[in-house]
């Protein structure tokens, strides 16, 4: 909401057309509003309901209030955080939150700020909300691969190869006779069904499967919430959920995760990572 109202001049735009009827002190204080940019921030101090930052780009050190801090990781000094505070007499207000900003993004974020480039501040507040995807445990892209081998006895393959603990490339090795024919790769968005309506997976309307996938996903959520997530900081969405300021961001990102309809045959689900980490209310 913040970038549409200040990035995007939604702001500007409701004072020309009906700032007319807000009191003068109040249009006043809008339309001072309307020239504070978003900064890069460090923190310097957290005590109870008060931050000190120092806004990185410009130099500046700023009182913010109306924030409900405790001592914690998100709150320690020296991490950074991304938001717009805004003037209020002596201090600053956080209206429209802060956000943790990844060490590799203070840079690019500062250059997008100073160059004006809203499209680039987008696609970098963008890159940290972005939600998981996956991978294997090496950290790399899930692919489908559908291999095809030929062998001169096919009758003594199944028990040869689970003599052989059989894993993935190991065919060759197993088998000295089987000729490697293809190795078919496909992306997870990708998969599409074969000519004959056959996708030669596994069919997602089987009751079998459904409850199959859905513990697996169910016991991938529960994985997730102790998971370090670059969108933290490296922490963990439950340290991060237990602390006021990282709370805001692990709610920001959750609203970013579509809620799997009915019928889809993977996704996490927003609503029960929620109601894993308190945040119902």
């Amino acid at each position: 909401m913040d970038l549409a109202v200040h990035e995007l001049d939604m702001m500007s735009e409701f004072l020309d057309a009906r700032g007319w009827l807000l009191p003068d002190d109040e249009r006043s204080l809008a339309e001072q509003w309307t020239m504070v940019d978003r900064g890069v921030f460090e923190i310097v101090d957290a005590r109870g309901d008060v931050l000190r930052l120092r806004d990185v780009g410009r130099g500046d050190t700023i009182t913010v209030t109306n924030t409900i801090t405790h001592p914690s990781d998100a709150t320690r000094p020296g991490l950074m955080m991304i938001g717009r505070p805004l003037p209020v007499g002596d201090t600053h207000r956080a209206m429209g939150g802060f956000m943790s900003a990844p060490p590799q993004l203070v840079n690019p974020f500062l250059d997008a700020i100073a160059a004006d480039d809203v499209d680039e501040l987008i696609a970098l507040l963008a890159q940290m909300l972005q939600p998981p995807q996956l991978r294997n445990t090496s950290g790399e892209e899930l692919v489908f691969h559908t291999t095809r081998w030929r062998v001169a006895d096919a009758d003594d393959v199944h028990d040869q190869l689970t003599a052989a603990g059989f894993v993935g490339d190991d065919v060759g090795e197993s088998l000295p006779t089987a000729q490697f024919l293809d190795d078919e790769r496909r992306e997870l968005d990708d998969i599409e069904r074969d000519d004959d309506g056959e996708s030669g997976l596994l069919d997602p309307n089987d009751p079998e499967v459904r409850q199959m996938t859905e513990e697996m996903i169910r016991a991938k959520e529960i994985e997730w919430l102790d998971q370090e997530v670059p969108a933290f900081v490296g922490r963990t969405p439950r340290a991060s959920a237990a602390d006021p300021i990282g709370r805001e961001n692990v709610v920001q990102l959750l609203a970013t995760f579509p809620e799997p309809r009915a019928g889809e045959f993977v996704g996490f689900s927003p609503a029960r990572l929620r109601s894993h980490l308190g945040l119902d209310d």
